[in-house]
């Protein structure tokens, strides 16, 4: 009972310490809020089979009867994953990122005309999704890739492309929530399959595959070299540098302009 509550709450204090006191208070309701739902926990069962499943099919892949060298072959399948990894972040965010707003039905009038900005609200959204959703994707492509053995350099380019992914994809699925909201809903299931969850999920896919796009060039290139060794004159971390960048200022865009534009929507029904 209370000896409970108090364990949770200072739980939570200690996660969402390093946020403002008002984000934290709306991450703190919003997180109790999640967990007394008691129709959210078949989800989480469902998401830790689907890791599982993931995960197995990676240990069971006949990589050895390939006519492809298997060092080549692994991180082919490596690269393959990050695109594999960016598509089920996009699913489990058009379910839990893009709602986020909408689930504050009636109450969100309420904090409209509370002293808390809607800037603070939306943030709080924000941040309160791409964590899990950063330990959920970092988890799938680190243990995969531990399971195929790739090479230091894939590791690395997948684990930075998985947490640049999250923050785009999280953005999106929070900033198309707040500009195409669903107030009136008997069940939560039905918010992710609107009109603004389809439009959330296409967007979402285009920017995994743009950034896919990005990095594919260089990771032939290194992929070549471990089946050539010596067609590289410069270290690998220089191959990979340029593709990132341009990873970084698309993420950059995929958060600041749908929060901004879901923000701009939340002012104006405000001033309806």
């Amino acid at each position: 009972g209370r000896r409970q509550g108090r364990i949770l709450d200072r739980i939570l204090n200690c996660m969402i310490y390093p946020f403002s006191p008002t984000t934290r208070t709306l991450m703190t309701k919003d997180i109790k809020t999640f967990l007394r739902d008691t129709t959210q926990w078949s989800q989480r069962f469902l998401l830790l089979a689907l890791v599982v499943v993931y995960l197995y099919n990676f240990k069971v892949l006949p990589l050895d009867r390939s006519p492809i060298p298997t060092s080549t072959l692994r991180t082919v399948i490596s690269f393959t994953n990050l695109a594999l990894a960016g598509f089920v972040l996009s699913a489990v965010a058009v379910r839990f990122a893009f709602p986020a707003v909408s689930l504050e039905g009636k109450a969100l009038w309420i904090l409209q005309t509370s002293p808390i900005s809607l800037r603070s609200m939306l943030w709080s959204k924000f941040w309160l999704n791409v964590l899990p959703l950063l330990f959920f994707g970092e988890l799938l492509v680190f243990f995969s890739n531990m399971l195929l053995d790739v090479p230091q350099w894939m590791m690395g380019l997948s684990l930075v492309t998985i947490f640049l992914l999250t923050f785009g994809i999280t953005a999106i699925g929070v900033g198309v929530g707040a500009i195409y909201p669903k107030f009136d809903y008997d069940h939560v299931a039905e918010i992710p399959t609107s009109f603004g969850g389809a439009i959330c999920m296409v967007l979402s896919v285009a920017f995994v595959g743009a950034v896919v796009i990005l990095e594919a060039w260089p990771a032939y290139l290194l992929a070549m070299e471990g089946l050539n060794p010596g067609t590289l004159r410069v270290p690998e971390f220089w191959v990979i540098a340029p593709s990132l960048a341009a990873v970084s200022v698309l993420t950059i865009a995929a958060v600041i302009i749908p929060l901004k534009s879901g923000l701009k929507k939340l002012e104006a029904l405000k001033n309806q």
